[in-house]
């Protein structure tokens, strides 16, 4: 169904993902060179409003330990290829939709959580955006079956307090993996609005 590359038709040659791998490489550097949950980059409430706002970016792309950054990092590379194949845009503007949305909630609506860090909430948007772009393609019945699946996982985490694949060094929240899929309708809204303006 997918390629991992695309054959340009006009030269023959093999066109690699580049906005993929890029987006792959930072967290995986990142986990690398600073290791799991680096003090100054994960989101800290209380340093955050003593004037640190760049946890805000940087704790959604480091990870509590090396299952958590494998799990998220795995899904960022199949998402962004998949997405990057029906727009490169939409996969920019999902992720930073989604990083906003979900510091928005983190800031104004979870205010008892004081420390957060890893890309699950935001992929939530991404593979929200995804399963639309696909369904909209190929209208395959599939596509809603792992939707609905994708929605049953995220409430079976909320009412069990923790993820069902992952057993990370911090406590799961998954109530920031809902945030990012309701963010990522929101994204397919907009998309739906700007083909209607058209």
């Amino acid at each position: 169904m997918f390629s991992f590359f695309h054959q340009e038709s006009s030269h023959g040659s093999i066109k690699l993902p580049w906005l993929a791998i890029v987006l792959t490489a930072i967290p995986v550097c990142g986990y690398f060179i600073f290791g799991p949950a680096p003090e100054w980059l994960v989101f800290d409430r209380n340093a955050t409003y003593q004037g640190e706002v760049w946890r805000l970016i940087t704790a959604h792309w480091v990870h509590s330990d090396s299952e958590h950054a494998l799990w998220d990092i795995a899904a960022l590379g199949i998402l962004s290829v998949v997405l990057s194949q029906y727009s490169r845009k939409l996969l920019i503007v999902s992720l930073i939709i989604g990083m906003v949305g979900v510091d928005l909630w983190l800031w104004f609506i979870n205010q008892t959580l004081i420390y957060y860090c890893g890309l699950s909430a935001i992929l939530n948007t991404v593979f929200a955006v995804t399963l639309y772009m696909l369904w909209r393609e190929h209208k395959h019945h599939m596509i809603w079956i792992v939707a609905l699946a994708a929605v049953g996982k995220i409430i079976v985490e909320m009412s069990s307090r923790q993820a069902i694949f992952t057993q990370t060094s911090w406590p799961s929240v998954p109530e920031a993996h809902a945030v990012g899929f309701v963010i990522g309708i929101f994204v397919i809204f907009l998309v739906l609005v700007g083909k209607m303006l058209r």
